[in-house]
């Protein structure tokens, strides 16, 4: 029997390698990921030569594995592309033209796959063009990548990311900003001079127009993912900008609360005249909680930086109003981290001040924790308040 089937691998191998001998051309190819069709799967695939989006026609489940490379190899006289898994005997195939279909499409964003642990989606503005998967695995973690293409005559592939928010390890949030430096590092390497602020901008367009998109989506825990290579092309931005050949990279208090997305401290700005404006349809709350001498200094300090600036650092705006060093806390206790010496100096995540209603220990307490959770309650501004919250009626 096993000769038998080494004879039939044989055969295979060679019937491939006289089809590619007679094939006009052959494309790389990337696998974003595959989604059921019946008992089968259609697979979505980069053609990373051409820069499109190919899917493939139906085939056996679990063919292909997400983010591996594929060959495509374009055969004369057919109508068919062929998809080659590198160095196996495994293949399926795709129409030879790209995939030009608006179905699922809204103002450049194409839905490809919206399940409950699989999101794949395409995203075009101007000459660039964005693709980002992200899928649950058995573990409970997600998997997630970014990849932008720029279509200048030839097509080129300016930035891929591939990120694993660990959740099912414990305080994998911690280590969530080692795994983003660690990316950004890698990044900055292989390319430290040319800064990548138009794709940083199509990338922001893109997840406006996920929020915006009138999709129901399945698992709103997917398209949290994008922030985390958001950050990380942030962070590499970042460094050229500075000529540094070292990322930075802290996150802000907020992410550890379940009520924002991974965004880091240094790329997080308040809005001064927003924060005027919540506070002051808030004040008699704020009072409640905290004091009328605490609101006093909070809008003083915001006051008297309107006329000179618009926008407030995080560090700043931490520094600015109390004298207690509670940001630097935070820095020390994330840089620092122990998990053999946890305990819960700022009380519980359930208390006043840490920024929603969430279990263990309450990271940092903060007056601006405060701030946050007021301005969620209308879930505005929209950049650290989540499709998914709930707008709370007064």
């Amino acid at each position: 029997m096993k000769h038998i089937l080494l004879l039939v691998t044989c055969c295979i191998s060679i019937i491939f390698h006289t089809l590619s001998q007679n094939s006009d051309s052959i494309h790389t190819g990337k696998v974003i990921g595959s989604f059921s069709y019946g008992v089968d799967e259609i697979t979505a695939i980069i053609d990373e030569t051409s820069g499109c989006l190919r899917k493939s026609v139906p085939h056996s489940v679990g063919v292909f594995i997400p983010q591996e490379s594929v060959e495509l190899v374009f055969m004369q006289n057919s109508q068919l592309v062929e998809v080659h898994k590198l160095n196996q005997v495994a293949t399926a195939y795709t129409p030879i033209n790209c995939n030009t279909q608006n179905n699922g499409c809204d103002s450049g964003l194409c839905i490809i796959t919206n399940t409950n642990n699989k999101l794949i989606v395409e995203y075009s503005f101007e000459n660039e063009k964005l693709y980002f998967s992200a899928y649950v695995n058995h573990n409970n973690s997600i998997t997630s990548s970014i990849t932008i293409y720029k279509h200048n005559g030839l097509n080129q592939k300016v930035f891929e990311s591939n990120f694993v928010e660990k959740r099912n390890e414990e305080y994998y949030k911690i280590h969530s900003k080692d795994a983003i430096l660690s990316a950004s590092q890698n990044i900055l390497i292989q390319d430290s001079t040319a800064l990548m602020l138009n794709e940083e901008s199509l990338f922001e367009k893109f997840i406006e127009q996920l929020k915006n998109s009138q999709a129901p989506f399945e698992n709103i825990d997917l398209i949290a993912n994008n922030y985390y290579h958001l950050a990380i092309l942030k962070t590499v931005n970042r460094a050229i900008s500075q000529n540094s050949d070292t990322c930075n990279c802290l996150p802000i208090p907020y992410y550890f609360a379940e009520n924002s997305p991974f965004i880091c401290q240094e790329d997080f700005n308040f809005n001064i005249q927003e924060m005027l404006l919540n506070i002051e349809e808030n004040k008699i709350e704020f009072k409640s909680k905290y004091s009328d001498s605490l609101f006093a200094e909070l809008k003083n300090f915001l006051d008297s930086n309107k006329d000179s600036v618009t926008l407030l650092s995080f560090e700043k705006m931490y520094n600015g109003i109390t004298k207690t060093n509670t940001l630097k806390e935070f820095n020390d206790f994330i840089e620092n981290f122990d998990p053999s010496a946890i305990w819960c100096p700022f009380g519980l995540g359930t208390d006043l001040g840490c920024c929603g209603n969430y279990s263990g220990c309450c990271i940092l307490w903060s007056i601006h924790c405060f701030v946050h959770d007021v301005q969620c309650l209308k879930c505005k501004p929209t950049n650290y308040c989540l499709k998914g919250c709930v707008p709370v009626t007064q």
